[in-house]
């Protein structure tokens, strides 16, 4: 079954509540965001997923989730909408490339630090590569895939 996020709201919610599993694919994450918000998905996904509905992310679709989509672009003066669906408490960076691992691992550090003196910012940053991913599940967090496992 497909939902469209630009299909009527409550036909999306309906659909929705009849599903095992979400699957988001990728793309634009602004864009998706905007959708997400504009057919109202913000204001019951989180209830889906406490009971028990799964969702799997891929790329945007991971980042979606969480508290806040900007972490790598979003500066003071901006006034696009970088805040996500605050699902979870921990942002997502993905499609990190292996043979720039320490050079990214200290850009975003950085970024986190300048982020945290302008604003609250009190997430965990996990940085995947293609291939990896993370597991949800209450309180844990559990790395799945091949490589580093980086967060900041």
């Amino acid at each position: 079954m497909v939902a469209d996020l630009k299909d009527d709201s409550e036909k999306i919610k309906e659909k929705l509540n009849s599903v095992d599993i979400i699957d988001v694919c990728g793309g634009d994450v602004n864009y998706l965001l905007d959708w997400a918000k504009k057919s109202k998905l913000d204001t019951y996904l989180k209830n889906l997923l406490d009971k028990g509905v799964v969702y799997i992310g891929t790329s945007a679709g991971s980042c979606l989730l969480g508290p806040d989509i900007g972490f790598g672009w979003w500066e003071p003066n901006d006034p696009t909408d970088h805040v996500g669906l605050k699902i979870t408490d921990f942002i997502l960076l993905p499609h990190q490339k292996e043979s720039n691992e320490s050079e990214n691992v200290k850009k975003y550090t950085e970024r986190k630090k300048y982020l945290q003196t302008i604003m609250d910012f009190p997430w965990k940053v996990y940085l995947l590569q293609d291939g990896q991913a993370i597991k949800d599940v209450g309180d844990k967090i559990e790395y799945i895939g091949p490589g580093m496992k980086i967060s900041i």
